[in-house]
């Protein structure tokens, strides 16, 4: 019997299965989405893409139907600051973000959500739940107007425990108000009006449900009764995912966020949700995805390394950061790093070039050599090796979505065919690669590395598969190109230079003009044919932007080489330029030579010592090596092309 997946829940601490409610027959899934202020960080890109993989592999692995609702907090007090600070409207700016944002989202490839709740759209929502809670007891006015979730008279109805998630956090409380973000300790310092605000509060760890303005510039809502204000933190995802997601129910299935918000916006939530609906459990599981570091520090402006999606995307493409996530579990501290990313873009490199070659080769695989009898390795392969990989494959994801571990099952597969491929005696058959190709195609699928080509050129480059104009454009540019380089060239033309030209045109035809379309072109050792391939536009451009930057570098450094030789050489000649019989007539150190300008007496007149005698001459010996180069650097002009005097 297949193993069936288990998660790590927040709540208990405990690995349990995932089932689904007796109630619906799908699971309802809520993810705290950002708060749009500020461009969306490679920390949103672990936490969204990590749960874009856990809700793929649900559905399209394990078969179990998901609703995704995510929430998009557009009025904070960031927000407002931002506005007052640009003279923007803060509506103008939350928007603007929000559209930055599922921009970035879509590059990185996530699935959109099924649901996209947003607080300035459920504000009678909110203020009707806020009014419950205070009808119930479970809530406080204060003096200035603002409602806050009462703790204590939570805990003393018996019913409800407050601190599920971090039981230590929630009781050693003293703010339960600020946000983590990057900064340099991970959350914001409590400003002057949040003082002022644990000052009206009964207790520290009441939360703030409905903030009352503190002027008629600030963002506010009238209703129900409710001093002009706004919502609080907590409040707002625990009314957008009750009237959602519990989907005419007491509970959701799933809730998710970074580990930073287990406490205190995840335990409030909770709080908040079980007082309003009077139940001990409101959602069925908590997932939290672990902490992102940048080179081994904690992301934070002020230390310079906060980088944002875009400027990732900018650098590794999308694929390449998604296998940096599947690398790592979901739940584990994970680091940033120029050596993290350089390991992950060769993991992905293995991974496409698997699936593009194996594509090619079947592609070229002639209609009768399709079935051919089965070796002894497609055996092998089919009936041992794909299924023992398949089944700690689905062992693995069972396992609280262990894609580490999955991934480096598949990696093995991958090098096992690569070997028979390229090593055994007619290679692997037509029908074993196809089946192989196509499991590890739908796994590498469900993980949202998606290698049907077709589909992906599509959607990147646009009308490169719905129309052959692209084709024709790029065709007509190549053949004009080489009729312009052979049309020009008389018969004073050297040929190898004719050669370079045109190998030159179908190199900018390799890198210019298909790579847009969708092409990947490899040369080959001639007279082998080039192998062409389907791939993501943007993926074939930065190989082809690294390959570039790999060769300026080995270019720079060849340069740098010539340099020091010719500086050497330089050094050498220059040193060559005495002639050997004149090196030792300083008087101030000798005063008799023999006739060939070996020193014999001192300045002093004093006999030279055998020993010194013979060092001497050793280096006239190789003096008159250095002059003698130098004096067929004379007569060749090598001189005067390095700029030295004759």
């Amino acid at each position: 019997m297949e193993p069936k997946p288990t998660v790590f829940n927040s709540l208990t601490r405990e690995k349990e299965q995932i089932t689904l409610s007796s109630d619906r027959s799908f699971l309802s899934w809520y993810i705290c989405g950002p708060t749009v202020y500020d461009a969306a960080h490679v920390g949103h890109a672990r936490n969204y893409v990590s749960f874009d993989i856990v809700r793929r592999l649900l559905v399209d692995y394990f078969g179990i139907p998901v609703l995704y609702q995510m929430n998009i907090t557009d009025v904070d007090d960031k927000i407002i600051q931002k506005s007052f600070d640009s003279g923007e409207s803060f509506t103008n700016i939350a928007r603007r973000f929000e559209a930055d944002f599922f921009d970035d989202l879509e590059a990185l490839h996530c699935l959109p959500p099924d649901v996209v709740t947003r607080v300035t759209e459920y504000i009678p929502e909110i203020t009707a739940y806020v009014r419950k809670l205070m009808e119930r007891g479970y809530a406080y006015e204060a003096a200035s107007g603002s409602v806050y979730f009462d703790v204590e008279a939570f805990e003393r109805s018996g019913r409800h425990r407050f601190g599920k998630l971090r039981p230590a956090a929630a009781a050693a409380a003293t703010s339960v108000e600020t946000r983590p973000h990057a900064g340099a300790n991970g959350v914001d310092p409590p400003s002057l009006e949040q003082l002022s605000v644990q000052e009206e509060k009964r207790n520290p760890r009441d939360a703030a449900l409905w903030k009352a303005s503190k002027s008629a510039m600030e963002p506010g809502w009238e209703s129900n009764g409710l001093a002009r204000g706004r919502p609080g933190w907590h409040i707002e995802c625990a009314v957008m995912a009750s009237l959602v997601s519990c989907a005419g129910t007491t509970h959701l299935d799933i809730h998710t966020g970074g580990i930073d918000l287990e406490f205190p916006h995840h335990d409030n939530e909770i709080a908040e949700a079980e007082a309003y609906f009077e139940t001990d459990l409101w959602s069925r599981y908590f997932l939290h995805s672990g902490h992102l570091n940048i080179e081994g520090l904690k992301m934070s402006k002020s230390l310079k390394n906060f980088i944002t999606i875009r400027e990732v995307l900018r650098r590794w493409n999308w694929r390449q950061l998604r296998v940096l996530f599947l690398m790592h579990h979901y739940q584990t501290t994970m680091n940033y790093s120029e050596e993290s990313m350089t390991h992950a873009a060769a993991v992905e490199r293995t991974i496409q070039e698997f699936m593009r070659s194996t594509e090619a080769e079947l592609r070229a695989h002639l209609p009768e050599e399709r079935h051919r009898k089965p070796t002894k390795v497609d055996l092998e392969l089919l009936y041992q090796v794909l299924p023992a990989t398949e089944a700690t494959v689905r062992a693995h994801l069972s396992d609280n979505f262990n894609t580490q571990d999955a991934l480096q099952d598949l990696l093995t597969l991958i090098r096992t065919v690569n070997l028979h491929r390229h090593e055994t005696p007619g290679g692997v058959g037509y029908a074993t690669l196809h089946h192989i190709r196509s499991s590890v195609g739908r796994i590498l699928s469900c993980f949202g590395l998606d290698y049907d080509v077709k589909d992906d050129v599509a959607s990147q480059g646009g009308a490169a598969l719905a129309s052959v104009e692209p084709w024709i454009q790029g065709a007509v540019r190549l053949r004009d190109q080489i009729r312009e380089v052979v049309l020009s060239a008389d018969a004073n033309t050297d040929a190898n230079a004719l050669k370079e030209s045109i190998l030159a045109v179908c190199d900018e035809f390799r890198d210019a003009v298909l790579p847009p379309l969708g092409v990947r072109l490899e040369d080959r050792t001639y007279p082998k044919p080039a192998i062409w391939k389907y791939d993501d536009p943007a993926a074939i451009q930065a190989d082809i932007e690294q390959r570039r930057q790999a060769e300026a570098a080995r270019a720079a450094e060849k340069e740098a080489r010539r340099r020091e030789a010719e500086q050497r050489l330089l050094k050498e000649l220059e040193q060559g330029r005495t002639h050997p019989s004149q090196m030792f007539l300083d008087p101030s150190l000798y005063s008799q030579w023999r006739e060939d300008g070996i020193p014999t007496h001192d300045a002093e007149g004093r006999e030279l010592e055998k020993s010194r005698v013979k060092r001497l001459l050793k280096e006239q010996q190789r003096q008159e090596r250095l002059h003698r180069k130098f004096l067929e650097a004379q007569a060749s002009g090598l001189l005067s092309k390095l700029g030295m005097e004759p």
